[in-house]
Order: C-alpha cells, then structure tokens, then sequence
C-alpha cells in the first residue's frame, strides 16, 4: 500500500508529529478546547517522533478523542457567538 510505504520512514511521523503539534498550540492559544487535549496532542506529537511507529495511532487516538469533546461540550453555538463579541453601543 502507498501510504504505508511513507508513513514507516520517518516522514510521515514528522507530519503527524507537526500537526499534533500545530494543533495543540492553536488549542492552547485559543481556549476553545481543554487544555489537556492541548497537551495529551503535545505529548503524542513527540512521542509520534521519538517511538517508531506510534504516528497513526496517535493520531487516530488525538482525532478520536477530539470530536468527542467537541460533540459533548455543553456550549451551544449560540452562546459561544455571544461571548465572542460584546454587543453594540449606540
């Protein structure tokens, strides 16, 4: 299988790490998510570099985990667009 062959070289796990990692910070700096999918990302971006051939099921593990929290989050999109802009003064 072609993606097989270019995630076992250390490329793939590269990416994989670069993305948990990208998203992590926007997490962080975002707070929009927990803080601690933010760095359970971090960890397993670097551990997706460090241990051989951890990167995809890291990140089907980080995915996983993502959509869940963001599907049973209490917030409603009506509220989160209502603490995102002050209203208007006249």
């Amino acid at each position: 299988n072609l993606f097989q062959v270019d995630f076992t070289n250390g490329v793939g796990a590269a990416g994989v790490a670069l993305f948990l990692v990208a998203s992590s910070i926007a997490i962080i700096r975002g707070r929009r998510l927990p803080q601690w999918l933010a760095w359970l990302g971090i960890l397993l971006g670097v551990a997706s570099v460090v241990f051989i051939g951890i990167d995809l099921p890291a990140l089907g593990l980080w995915l996983l985990l993502t959509c869940i929290t963001m599907l049973v989050r209490p917030t409603s999109s009506s509220e989160a667009i209502a603490t995102d802009h002050e209203p208007a003064t006249v």
